[in-house]
């Protein structure tokens, strides 16, 4: 076998090899079944809030969506934004106490599974947006903009949903 077949053969075992371990997008890596789960059960979570926590008028999510030019929002996006509920909201004592059994767990495996399909690389369209609502959410509204930060979870699922749908990249 002369050198040249060999580097042949060497390349295409590669690029086989390369092709068959490549990364997964996020709409073919995020389990349908483990968001229309977390959705259930954020629904569960909602209608457990307390009724004073409707009183605040803002909203702490801005108007994402899928489809519209300005505010598109992508799987980075969502990965900084499960991060914000990760690191932010469900930690709050006040969230804690009304989260149902195995939704910490749920929650976690979606963002591992975020962390791996979304390049370390790529930065969030809006990140410099989801931090303003996360520093919002730590200093002037504590426990008050972590519950309502809980109500809206309804938003982010239907966000992820979309994206998994449309087979967004």
């Amino acid at each position: 076998m002369s050198l040249s077949s060999l580097l042949i053969r060497t390349l295409l075992c590669l690029l086989l090899v390369s092709t068959a371990t490549a990364e997964l997008t996020c709409w073919q890596q995020v389990p349908p079944v483990l968001i229309r789960d977390l959705w259930n059960q954020s629904r569960l979570l909602i209608n457990d809030l307390p009724t004073e926590n409707s009183s605040v008028q803002h909203r702490f999510l801005p108007n994402f969506c899928t489809k519209c030019p300005e505010l598109v929002i992508g799987w980075s996006d969502m990965k900084a934004l499960i991060d914000v509920y990760q690191r932010s909201v469900f930690k709050r004592s006040a969230v804690q106490k009304l989260l149902p059994l195995h939704y910490p767990e749920m929650m976690h495996r979606l963002q591992h599974t975020l962390q791996r399909c979304v390049s370390s690389s790529e930065t969030p369209k809006h990140l410099k947006l989801i931090q303003k609502r996360e520093q919002k959410i730590e200093k002037r509204l504590g426990d008050k903009g972590a519950l309502k930060a809980v109500e809206e979870l309804d938003f982010v699922f239907s966000w992820i949903d979309e994206l998994l749908h449309h087979r967004v990249q």
